[in-house]
């Protein structure tokens, strides 16, 4: 049974990697935590706090983080995810309440608590882990491993040309984390781009299963299946529920390659640019090549149950 912490911007493709890991029946989330990133923080954490309560089997808790980057300004991916993040559906209120501890301090206190056994899943800018590494230096000693969707190894970017957008939020805190110890496994976007999507006709299909899961997943995705076919794309791209299922079942990457990686920092179009190096001593673990096949099926097993 792997032991979750789950670090998120929650938006769409966020909720449903979210929602693949508290329906896994081989993981258990102790903690969901937010950072800054897709939309206004206060609607991530009322995301967040929406999906565990719809689709949790027992308590998860819920850990407000660092509500700006670091260093920079940024902008929120509305155009992406909707004004809400999740595909302007208008979702209830969510009943339950976040909890007052900072993510950041949460993180550290559960790596402690059982080194060696938290599994840690970075789906949004890596703020939070930046600030828990400053309380702990120690922290990549005991988690057992860091799963981060972020940067492109091969530059190509989806907020600029060279940049991905998680990275791109706050390049400072991705800089720390890539520096602190944690070699970390990789999906990065260009790896999304092919391996990682659904075609239209795929996520229709999924919407007309009328489970309480598909149908969550329909309704969420709408806006991001409008915003994806302006980029010439007939479907969905899901970068978080494919790191998700990477986490879950490592044989989803099916090729993956050690490499130094460096994000660029400074204030030109390169900036949260991720650049791989070979020959170099490696901190990263980055995934070349996915299952998309086995991919799929984990995504729609989550979304058929009831």
């Amino acid at each position: 049974m792997l032991k979750l912490i789950i670090d998120t911007d929650t938006a769409s493709d966020d909720a449903v990697a979210l929602l693949m890991a508290l329906r896994s029946r081989e993981a258990r989330v102790d903690a969901v935590t937010v950072v800054a990133g897709n939309v206004e923080f206060e609607q991530e954490v009322r995301n967040a706090l929406y999906v565990v309560e719809r689709f949790s089997r027992g308590r998860v808790p819920v850990y407000p983080g660092c509500r700006r980057p670091l260093v920079k300004t940024w902008r929120y991916a509305h155009e992406v995810h909707g004004r809400d993040g999740m595909g302007n559906s208008q979702l209830p209120q969510p009943s339950i309440q976040p909890e007052n501890k900072h993510a950041a301090q949460a993180i550290v206190e559960l790596a402690n608590s059982s080194p060696g056994e938290y599994t840690l899943i970075a789906l949004g800018p890596l703020t939070n882990i930046a600030l828990a590494l400053r309380l702990d230096e120690e922290l990549p000693k005991k988690i057992r491993q860091l799963y981060i969707m972020g940067g492109s190894p091969t530059c190509l970017g989806n907020v600029t040309p060279t940049a991905e957008y998680n990275f791109w939020v706050d390049p400072e805190a991705a800089h720390i984390v890539l520096q602190s110890g944690f070699k970390p496994v990789i999906v990065g976007w260009d790896v999304v781009v092919r391996h990682g999507g659904l075609y239209e006709e795929e996520v229709s299909a999924v919407g007309g299963w009328k489970t309480e899961a598909a149908e969550f997943f329909a309704k969420i995705t709408r806006q991001l299946l409008s915003f994806t076919k302006t980029q010439g794309f007939p479907g969905i791209y899901l970068p978080d529920p494919l790191t998700m299922a990477a986490a879950l079942n490592p044989e989803i990457i099916t090729r993956r390659e050690e490499m130094l990686m460096v994000i660029d920092r400074s204030d030109t179009i390169m900036r949260g640019t991720s650049i791989v190096m070979k020959h170099r001593e490696p901190n990263t673990i980055i995934c070349r090549e996915a299952n998309s096949i086995l991919f799929k099926q984990m995504l729609y097993e989550a979304l058929r149950q009831g």
